[in-house]
């Protein structure tokens, strides 16, 4: 079974998807619109994990639950002072983003991977985001080859802690620490 979640044009995403111990992978999501816009100051809902209580993400998959396909480029709104990251894979949690998708000018981490979460993202785009592009850690596993973390505030990328990412030609410039 394969679903097609078409989001329609001149949406406004308000809300938060935050998955479970649930398979929603035979969905995908795709949109009319080149970009949908995420509006940041709706992102109000934490998304609590074994050790991570204060983060706030737009996706998030975790509790071996498998995200629906993104196929769509979003986009955040600019909000000062706070930290949303667009999307979160943890505790074994599983996501796949196609590539030139994924969420642009994310105020916080454009995708952060960790506690064996699992990520294939080749080609997507998480730049602009206001901390770092991708986060990863705790033996968790990203695919971002040829994707774009380029504009990240500050560093491109971070990594360690037993994890494996596959990040040939990404593209980390621009970063206003750390490229890695």
């Amino acid at each position: 079974m394969k679903i097609e979640l078409r989001v329609l044009s001149g949406f406004v995403m308000n809300e938060q998807v935050h998955i479970r111990g649930i398979d929603l992978g035979y969905i995908t999501i795709t949109a009319e619109d080149e970009e949908v816009e995420i509006n940041t100051n709706a992102i109000t809902n934490p998304f609590i994990v074994t050790d991570a209580t204060g983060e706030y993400p737009v996706w998030a998959v975790a509790d071996g639950g498998v995200m629906p396909i993104i196929d769509v480029l979003f986009v955040m709104t600019e909000a000062s002072g706070v930290s949303r990251h667009g999307l979160m894979v943890a505790d074994g949690g599983r996501a796949i983003v196609r590539p030139e998708k994924g969420v642009k000018n994310a105020q916080g981490t454009g995708i952060y991977v960790f506690n064996s979460g699992s990520a294939s993202c080749f080609g997507a785009d998480f730049s602009f985001a206001k901390s770092q592009g991708a986060r990863v850690f705790r033996g968790s596993y990203l695919n971002i080859r040829e994707g774009n973390l380029s504009n990240a505030g500050t560093n491109g990328m971070y990594m360690g802690s037993s994890s494996i990412v596959e990040a040939m030609r990404v593209d980390l410039s621009n970063a206003g620490g750390r490229a890695l």
